[in-house]
């Protein structure tokens, strides 16, 4: 055998070696076995597995079967992200925006941000609308802000939709706010008009103000606003201004369901999934019920996580798929 084709064939059977175990590792993972999901990635990571380094970033960003450490996750994003892996691209751009475990650097975000958004991410397409927006890691461009919301938006994304919404009311971007954190939030009997607006909450989560963004939202949400409720969620989830509690994000996700919330569906769908917050044990009927309604309103790839667990549920939990549904169907 010529030396190109023996060459060929060795790169192709590490290739596979290297991807063996990620299946199963995907598999431990979504029932909440995250010390096996370790096992099984770790050494196609190793190898060069993008989607087993994805796997490896995310058991250290959240802390599932190690010690959360922000840094080690951002070196396995890093490996899958050069590989070109989208969900990657977006997380590190996360990580860096934020400033998790790394210095805080908006340029390597927009950078991670616009390949992801490139290769049709809602969430890198929304994040990289805002930085054009508010001029962070790349030079103000309203124009490209909503392109970039546009695209967002066309996938589903309720965010990005409401971001042009609010560019479309005004003609313009925000205007810029001080760097000092806003004024407490009225208490709930103050008239609706004295509290702050949703996007000032919006202004202060874009440049880091997780304190302010937090009071500004919860104040809102104790008025029903859907969004507000979904947003607290949120930072209860990813730890900002807050400790990570999945327990309290799992209660605003389910407020703001409640209210027909798409996104916040979706996000119940996979603490369900995991058994993680809202329940201490996997429960495939609920997570599969909140993807369908989720998918129902357009969410990102809830159709594709409800169509993955579908085979298997049991009767029992079907029924309970289906009558969650109904009580949570959007109204005729």
């Amino acid at each position: 055998m010529p030396r190109a084709s023996i060459r060929i064939v060795v790169a192709l059977l590490f290739a596979a070696i290297a991807r063996a175990d990620v299946p199963a590792g995907d598999a431990a993972y979504e029932s909440g076995d995250y010390a096996t999901a370790l096992r099984e990635w770790l050494q196609p990571a190793e190898k060069g597995a993008a989607e087993a380094q994805y796997g490896m970033g995310r058991l250290y960003f959240y802390g599932q079967g190690v010690d959360q450490n922000y840094a080690t996750a951002a070196e396995w994003y890093a490996k899958a992200a050069a590989q070109g892996h989208a969900r990657s691209q977006t997380n590190l751009g996360h990580i860096y925006e934020q400033g998790l475990g790394v210095e805080p650097d908006p340029a390597q975000a927009a950078r991670w941000y616009r390949a992801a958004a490139e290769s049709g991410r809602p969430m890198a397409q929304l994040r990289l609308g805002r930085l054009y927006e508010v001029g962070r890691g790349v030079a103000k461009d309203l124009a490209e802000a909503v392109r970039w919301y546009g695209a967002a938006a066309a996938q589903g994304d309720t965010e990005a939709r409401s971001a042009l919404d609010r560019i479309e009311r005004t003609g313009d971007t925000a205007p810029d706010v001080p760097s000092e954190a806003p004024p407490d939030p009225p208490s709930p009997s103050a008239a609706p008009e004295s509290l702050p607006s949703f996007d000032t909450g919006v202004l202060a989560y874009d440049r880091g103000d997780y304190d302010a963004a937090l009071r500004i939202w919860v104040a809102l949400a104790q008025k029903g606003d859907a969004e507000a409720h979904y947003r607290v969620g949120s930072l209860y989830r990813s730890g900002l201004g807050v400790p990570i509690d999945l327990a309290e994000a799992g209660r605003w996700y389910q407020r703001a369901a409640d209210l027909g919330h798409g996104e916040a569906m979706y996000h119940l769908g996979f603490l369900y999934l995991r058994g993680r917050g809202v329940t201490r044990r996997v429960e495939y009927g609920l997570a599969h019920a909140w993807f369908n309604l989720a998918a129902g309103r357009g969410i990102g790839d809830a159709a594709a996580w409800r169509d993955r667990i579908a085979p298997r549920l049991t009767a029992k939990e079907r029924r309970q798929s289906d009558r969650l549904q109904k009580e949570h169907a959007p109204p005729p």
